[in-house]
């Protein structure tokens, strides 16, 4: 059984007036907690008896249930992506580009379109930034109330941070330089809790569409994680030579993983499949293309994808694949419903129709990770 180390997530904020969680109703409750509590002081010193206040009180008070779930984002769409290591947003016209959160640096973040809160990936397993930073920021849908997770020792980092599909639980990996205590970590976002779910590191986590697995790599192995903590991981066997760099779950269920050639797989690593081959003539296999980051729509219809080093919009349905150029393509995101695709090229921000028409920059500049969002109304 996976060993269950807990941690704790704390609520912090940058503005000191600012006491709400997670959305606007829990900031009313809280409000009307802190209102009680005064109105209960002020009717005991006046008298009042108990009988007659408690009915009062009992009515402004904070719903017994505790903290809810966070409303799901609604209004525009935008496109949020990083620049001089700090979050910034863009409407899709290229309108209304403005710096999103001051917080910084911004290593890598992952937004979840269920809850629309931010994890910000703050320290760089590659580039170590000097100094005790943590590594993982929760940010709220506002780019301004934050909190972070605490609890560890203060020589571990964390990074790899992937939101499960409904947004409530956040997956991310803790190095630590003793053998003890580092793995693969999942923490709720409004709770006192974070457990260790492997003794594994990890990095490419994809959650399965039920939530029930958590799909990452370790070196070239793959594994399969409980997010319970309960089950220990078991390694996912693609039967393939190649190193599966980024396995990704796919929204009916299957996983697909891309090594020069694009395969997927059952859960279970059965009925394996190629999607498309960079062969030309089987089975001398002259090779023309190399396949790589698969990105599967919203509705698995179509997968984004690197082509050598340009970008490929692949139909799953007709097999029909739409080239865009590059060089120095990275970091794509589809729209909502999956009829555009925001990606970075040559350091712009750029977007283009699923079927490969109207592409158009938005946006100029060193730019990195774009992720196409949805903003809370009134944003």
């Amino acid at each position: 059984m996976a060993h269950q180390t807990t941690a704790s997530v704390v609520w912090t904020s940058s503005e000191t007036s600012v006491v709400r969680l997670v959305n606007g109703r829990s900031f009313t409750r809280l409000r009307k907690r802190t209102q009680v509590q005064l109105s209960a002081s002020r009717l005991f010193r006046a008298g009042l008896p108990l009988i007659v206040a408690l009915p009062l009180l009992l009515a402004c008070s904070d719903d017994p249930t505790g903290p809810k779930d966070p409303d799901p984002p609604i209004g525009h769409e935008a496109i949020v992506f990083v620049r001089d290591a700090q979050l910034h947003l863009v409407m899709p016209d290229g309108s209304g580009s403005r710096r999103f959160s001051a917080i910084q640096p911004v290593h890598a973040y992952d937004w979840s379109r269920a809850t629309g809160l931010f994890a910000l990936n703050l320290w760089d397993p590659i580039n170590p930034p000097p100094g005790p930073l943590r590594g993982i920021v929760i940010l709220n849908s506002d780019g301004v109330r934050q909190r972070a997770i605490n609890g560890l020792e203060d020589s571990d980092r964390m990074h790899a941070a992937r939101w499960s599909p409904d947004g409530l639980e956040l997956a991310y990996t803790v190095n630590r330089p003793t053998a003890d205590g580092g793995g693969t970590w999942v923490a709720r976002y409004d709770d006192t809790q974070a457990r260790r779910v492997s003794e594994i590191t990890g990095s490419n986590m994809s959650w399965s569409p039920d939530g029930a697995q958590i799909l990452y790599r370790n070196g070239c192995d793959l594994w399969l994680a409980d997010p319970s903590g309960v089950s220990d991981p078991v390694p996912f066997d693609t039967g393939l030579r190649d190193c599966a760099y980024e396995p990704i779950w796919s929204p009916t269920n299957r996983i697909g993983v891309a090594v020069g050639d694009i395969y997927e797989f059952n859960r279970d690593g059965s009925e394996r499949e190629v999607i498309r081959s960079a062969c030309v003539d089987p089975p001398e296999c002259n090779v023309s293309d190399s396949y790589n980051g698969v990105l599967y729509s919203p509705t698995g219809a179509k997968m984004a994808l690197l082509v050598n080093t340009s970008m490929g919009i692949l139909d799953l349905v007709d097999g029909t694949l739409v080239t865009i150029e590059g060089p120095a393509i990275y970091g794509y995101s589809w729209s909502e419903d999956g009829s555009r695709l925001a990606f970075g090229r040559n350091g712009n921000l750029e977007v283009v129709n699923s079927d490969g028409s109207g592409l158009h920059t938005v946006e100029t500049g060193v730019i990195g990770y774009p992720t196409w969002i949805r903003l809370r109304a009134g944003q």
